[in-house]
């Protein structure tokens, strides 16, 4: 437990460093630091660091993917595509709810045709951040390569769950 604990503390010192990054990069030093302590006090971060749950380590994730995409619609350059598509691959692996990420940095990279007018390049980013999304998840959660149908099964009971079409959830199935 008292590991579990220094890894979510761990995750939520990282989760207020990115914000302040994130800040600081993309607005001014002082929106940096102001959401960097919104981020430190947010009441449900500190209970779920306190709990150690994996809600933390999503948060940490998210926000290094919000903080990726940034860079990729700034810079569309591969490098900053593959850093997005990792940093999604990481979302997606660390929570189911994580998958969402992969949309933000696929967005980033669909944009900047608009700037480039380059198909080929365009193309090079979104491929860049897809791989490396997948590639990244893969290596993080090797169960869900190698069994995607007991993923998307699971995935759908928590659909149905959240749905109101059943009112519980076997764990054992």
């Amino acid at each position: 437990v008292l590991i579990a604990r220094i890894v979510s503390a761990t995750a939520g010192v990282g989760t207020i460093a990115v914000t302040w990054a994130i800040g600081r990069r993309f607005i001014s030093p002082a929106a940096g630091l102001m959401a960097a302590a919104f981020a430190a006090v947010t009441p449900m971060s500190v209970l779920q660091t306190h709990y150690a749950s994996v809600d933390v380590l999503l948060e940490l994730t998210t926000s290094l993917t919000i903080l990726a995409t940034c860079n990729l619609f700034y810079a569309a350059s591969p490098t900053s595509a593959l850093l997005a598509g990792a940093a999604a691959g990481l979302a997606m692996s660390t929570k189911y709810t994580g998958l969402q990420c992969i949309v933000l940095p696929l967005f980033a990279a669909a944009a900047s045709y608009y700037r480039t007018r380059s198909r080929q390049r365009t193309a090079i980013l979104v491929g860049g951040v897809a791989v490396a999304a997948v590639a990244v998840a893969g290596l993080a959660c090797p169960p869900c390569l190698m069994n995607p149908s007991r993923v998307q099964f699971r995935m759908a009971g928590h659909a149905a769950a959240a749905s109101g079409e059943i009112l519980y959830f076997r764990n054992n199935q």
